[in-house]
């Protein structure tokens, strides 16, 4: 379960503060405001972290204060930028007639949060019509924008989770457009998105964003696809929702359960667990004992939101993979890694042909034998690659969960 710092740290991000957590905060170190720092870097909620601190009152040390003022300004002026090009790709879409929705961050940060510096992002997120994407993607590239893939793009390749390339220009951050949400929706799914989508204006043009229920359920898939590793934006970002938007419970549990929509009530109730439990959101009790799994583990839950990866992606996906081949003994799992045809075309940027394929094959399996043999003498000189071995083991348990 959780650690003082990390009680500390919910304690932090929730509207109000206990007599005690005050006085628990008052005895912290210069190494527990490191810890608390840590935290909320690797969370991406260093702006809030600052604003939450004052607003509580708490005293800081003195180059803390000074680090954290420095990190919130930093972000004001990367918002302010980001902002200035969210109008930017709106007028175009509507100068061009292309119907669109904000997804995510753009949505969150100009429609939900009370300061939108508060809500950092790294890319824009946009769904776009299926009959319109290509077209969006040219319009988009004659307006300055470059494909992160070369301007290179095959829709059968990339049509397999919704979307191209990401779209870039020089001082802009990436713009990600997609036509589906998430792999398993099929086009009736969209269609109810799209229908169930509200217009909106930021500052004087019209967009669309989804419906509350929808926004809720996208970020709890979303991270759920994470596994909920390190989760506390999203979670944040369900506070604000739930503070300032009407739900109607009724039809998010139908949305949630219903496989002709979302159908996962898992990654929902994680969601709006920990929201409830750690940072005092107000999730009717009735909904949350009605969505809970009868074999919900809260200890493997809240654990998998303090997982430290301490790793880059390459060692932690090889550490994982092996973990997985460990726990379920089946072999049959190395050709998910070494993935399907159009796939591995992707993920090497070549274009799609059979010619390609030995080689690319070939440049796969060394690779993973290359990672698999630096996990495996890793655990042997290395005490954590041994952490990051049974966080993985964690986490492989939590997504079978998930999963079930």
């Amino acid at each position: 379960m959780m650690n003082r710092i990390e009680n500390i740290f919910c304690g932090i991000l929730r509207s109000s503060l206990s007599e005690k957590e005050l006085l628990d905060i008052s005895g912290m170190s210069s190494e527990d405001w490191s810890s608390i720092y840590k935290i909320a870097w690797q969370n991406n909620l260093l702006p809030l972290l600052y604003c939450k601190l004052n607003s509580h009152k708490i005293p800081l040390p003195v180059a803390l204060r000074t680090t954290l003022r420095t990190d919130y300004l930093v972000h004001e002026v990367r918002d302010m930028r980001r902002k200035k090009q969210l109008l930017e790709l709106i007028r175009i879409f509507n100068d061009h007639n292309v119907n669109h929705i904000l997804l995510k961050g753009s949505h969150l940060a100009e429609k939900v949060y009370f300061n939108s510096a508060l809500r950092p992002m790294c890319d824009i997120d946009v769904l776009i019509q299926k009959s319109e994407f290509k077209k969006t993607y040219e319009i988009l590239i004659q307006n300055g924008y470059v494909s992160s893939n070369a301007n290179y793009y095959d829709f059968d390749i990339y049509s397999i989770n919704g979307h191209y390339p990401c779209l870039v220009k020089a001082d802009c951050i990436p713009i990600e457009l997609h036509w589906n949400i998430h792999e398993l929706y099929n086009s009736k799914n969209i269609e109810d998105i799209w229908s169930r989508s509200e217009s909106v204006s930021i500052g004087d043009l019209k967009t669309k964003v989804l419906s509350p229920e929808d926004i809720l359920l996208h970020l709890s898939v979303h991270k759920g696809c994470d596994l909920f590793i390190s989760s506390f934006l999203v979670l944040n970002d369900i506070n604000e929702i739930c503070s300032r938007h009407k739900i109607d419970w009724e039809k998010l549990l139908s949305l949630a359960s219903s496989k002709d929509w979302w159908g996962n009530t898992k990654c929902l109730f994680s969601a709006l667990y920990l929201c409830d439990k750690l940072l005092g959101v107000s999730i009717p009790e009735h909904f949350l004992r009605k969505i809970q799994p009868a074999d919900f583990n809260k200890k493997l839950l809240i654990n998998q939101l303090f997982t430290g990866i301490g790793a880059d992606n390459y060692t932690y996906n090889a550490v994982s993979a092996l973990t997985k081949l460990i726990l379920t003994l089946n072999p049959l799992l190395i050709f998910e890694y070494l993935m399907s045809p159009r796939k591995i075309c992707r993920l090497y940027n070549r274009e799609y042909s059979w010619g390609i394929l030995p080689y690319l094959y070939c440049k796969r399996i060394i690779e993973k034998s290359v990672a698999t043999f630096t996990v495996l003498t890793g655990f042997f000189k290395n005490s954590d690659m041994k952490k990051l071995y049974a966080a993985s083991k964690a986490s492989s348990k939590f997504e079978s969960w998930l999963k079930s």
